[in-house]
């Protein structure tokens, strides 16, 4: 990697953690943004990195969000919800990046297009459902279906993931703060596939992630922070915006190349 490569990947690491671990904007979401829609990269190459540096920055996060009293006792009592949305997770990432990884590239990226708009969509009608006294609905169906959902779009387009686990505690009455802040804890089973499938695979890069990671971390104490003081809905407004005019540029891209 060049000195440019090197320091583009470790701001960008330093920028996504402190949008995902402070506002939900979800790291490899941001990572994936900047790295794949802008600059090119294989959506699968950011998936993986971003995994692994999530992996990495998640306990660390965790403790400051605990210390700094961002997660409330109901995010505690949830934890059945939370373990079935990560089981749900973990195995639709598995399945999905495992078939990914054998795809053709254009195919991915044709798919990461698609994926961006759907998920800008959703989560810009989703702004409305962040009062801060949720009505709760039943946890289980929530929590399967939005972790399939969460998982496919980690393995696919390399991020959402937050966002996704975000909403679907909000839906079960845990409030914003706390559902930000537990959500590093909920990423890492499905994660560590993610990462293991990617490398396996030949699609990572461990210097890019390590790199990506170490931003990650110089980020966290802040985003923790940071959290104290988050206007979220405006956060996602920003992002869906992002993710649309992102998704606009690359099926431009794969319809120039047909």
């Amino acid at each position: 990697m060049s000195y440019a490569s090197v320091t583009l990947w470790l701001v960008t690491g330093f920028v996504a953690a402190l949008l995902d671990y402070s506002f939900a904007a979800g790291f490899g979401l941001v990572a994936s943004l900047v790295l794949c829609g802008v600059l090119g990269y294989d959506p699968r190459s950011v998936a993986g990195a971003a995994a692994l540096a999530q992996v990495v920055s998640a306990l660390p996060v965790l403790a400051m969000h605990h210390r700094l009293g961002n997660i409330s006792p109901k995010a505690i009592e949830a934890r059945r919800a939370l373990a079935l949305f990560a089981s749900a997770s973990l195995i639709a990432a598995l399945g999905l990046s495992t078939i990914a990884a054998k795809l053709p590239r254009s195919v991915v990226v044709s798919s990461y297009s698609v994926l961006l708009l759907a998920l800008a969509t959703m989560l810009y009608m989703s702004i409305h459902s962040h009062r801060e006294d949720p009505s709760p609905t039943s946890m289980s169906w929530v929590a399967v279906f939005y972790g399939v959902l969460a998982g496919a779009y980690k393995a696919l387009i390399g991020g959402g993931y937050s966002a996704v686990v975000v909403l679907a505690q909000r839906k079960i009455g845990l409030d914003l703060r706390s559902a930000i802040a537990v959500t590093p804890l909920v990423k890492l089973p499905a994660f560590v596939l993610v990462a293991l499938v990617y490398t396996l695979s030949g699609h990572l890069d461990p210097l890019m992630a390590l790199v990506l990671a170490l931003g990650a971390l110089v980020a966290t104490p802040l985003a923790a922070h940071l959290l104290r003081r988050t206007r979220t809905v405006l956060a996602q407004r920003a992002l869906a915006a992002t993710m649309v005019i992102v998704a606009l540029m690359k099926i431009a891209q794969v319809l120039a190349g047909l």
